[in-house]
């Protein structure tokens, strides 16, 4: 006597692309591993934060005098807080969104992109001030040489971030292409088993 099977025939059943326990951080098939997703988040919230406080502190500390462009607000400087706010703003929702398992590669790569385009920005601007006479003025050298080394600490950063959503992104997808192989040989092996009615 044969072994009874079901015989599939519904070709409505499909595989989602989006199975909620993939992200779940606390399941472990999750692909994000908080030993390598959280110290990135941690060297990119540090810097971002203190990166903030400086330039804003910069403004208000500008060099007062005589000569011209001494007390003169530097765009650069503007440009920092700007690009530093909006880069910390996605990193918050990047951490929001791991926290309530709603974090997908795809997500975290496109933050990723944005931020490592955002930060070549301010970098661009300090490296054309290099060249100009406010950077003569003491000691505005080295305020510039100190958000010179944020902006580069921070996009390393982002880099590796970029990196690990990569290695994420590739996981996910061999993951999922080995579920609908896996799918695929059920189905074809149930349709061709006989149904015993």
């Amino acid at each position: 006597m044969g072994v009874p099977s079901i015989s599939v025939t519904d070709t409505s059943t499909s595989i989602t692309m989006d199975p909620i326990l993939r992200y779940d951080n606390g399941h472990p098939n999750s692909p994000w591993r908080k030993i390598v997703i959280i110290p990135i988040w941690i060297v990119q919230l540090a810097f971002l934060s203190v990166n903030t406080v400086v330039a804003g502190m910069l403004i208000g500390i500008t060099q007062g005098g005589s000569e011209p462009g001494q007390n003169e607000l530097q765009p650069w400087i503007v440009v920092n807080i700007l690009i530093a706010s909006m880069a910390l703003l996605l990193t918050c929702v990047e951490v929001l969104m791991f926290v309530y398992h709603d974090l997908t590669p795809n997500l975290f790569l496109t933050s990723a992109v944005i931020k490592i385009v955002l930060a070549l920005i301010p970098i661009g601007f300090q490296i054309y001030v290099t060249h100009t006479s406010w950077v003569k003025i003491s000691p505005n050298e080295a305020y510039l040489a100190v958000a010179f080394g944020f902006s580069i600490v921070e996009f390393i950063g982002y880099i590796a971030a970029l990196i690990y959503g990569l290695y994420v992104s590739r996981c996910v997808r061999n993951h999922m292409r080995g579920l609908y192989n896996s799918y695929a040989r059920d189905s074809e092996s149930a349709r061709l088993t006989p149904a015993f009615s």
